[in-house]
């Protein structure tokens, strides 16, 4: 992969840390993401989420979206999306981001990881498509893939996606940031609702 040396990247990066600094950040990780890093990262923020936020739902609601990105990056990212980086002898393969903070207002929940480029249009559609759907229609979706054993929306939406938006009742934000010909690093975020999640 080499260095990434473009104006848009730098400013993603500078935009992040900023974020990391001025942001209350429970848990924050940048490396391999494996069975065990969930585990542990499951544990970590389960303790700290029991320290720091009185109420049940709230907390049932953080933890649950952590575990589904946790199982997104681990699950989705391709066996195949394996890059070196020449110059540290550094392997991508199933690395990524993975941020829980909290805001005066709500709780936020990023991933980011790798991803092949042919697949971002699909994830597009999937995400503007739960996007735009309300409670009820989210519901019947989530059922209707339980029953059929089968993903409704065209180019799949998982269980997990269809259930994260259903328990948060807010949108995902989401930012594709280009690597190379091949993939592109995929930052996924959702916010929780401290008063009322």
């Amino acid at each position: 992969m080499g260095m990434i040396e473009s104006k848009e990247f730098l400013d993603f990066v500078i935009n992040f840390t900023k974020m990391m600094k001025e942001e209350r950040i429970i848990l924050s990780y940048d490396g391999v993401v494996s069975q065990d890093i969930l585990m542990a990262f499951t544990a970590l923020t389960e303790k700290r989420l029991s320290q720091i936020e009185t109420n049940k739902r709230v907390k049932k609601n953080v933890y649950h979206v952590m575990v589904e990105y946790l199982q997104n990056i681990v699950k989705h990212t391709d066996s195949n999306t394996d890059i070196h980086d020449v110059t540290s002898g550094e392997s991508f393969m199933k690395s990524g981001i993975f941020i829980v903070g909290k805001r005066k207002t709500e709780y936020f929940v990023t991933s980011g990881n790798l991803i092949l480029n042919s697949k971002i249009e699909r994830m597009q559609y999937v995400l503007d498509n739960l996007n735009l759907m309300d409670y009820d229609g989210l519901s019947e979706l989530y059922k209707q893939t339980m029953r059929d054993g089968s993903i409704s929306l065209r180019g799949g939406a998982g269980l997990g996606l269809i259930d994260i938006a259903r328990k948060t009742g807010r949108p995902f934000t989401y930012h594709f940031e280009y690597v190379n010909d091949e993939f592109s690093f995929f930052v996924l975020n959702s916010t929780i609702n401290k008063e009322e999640a």
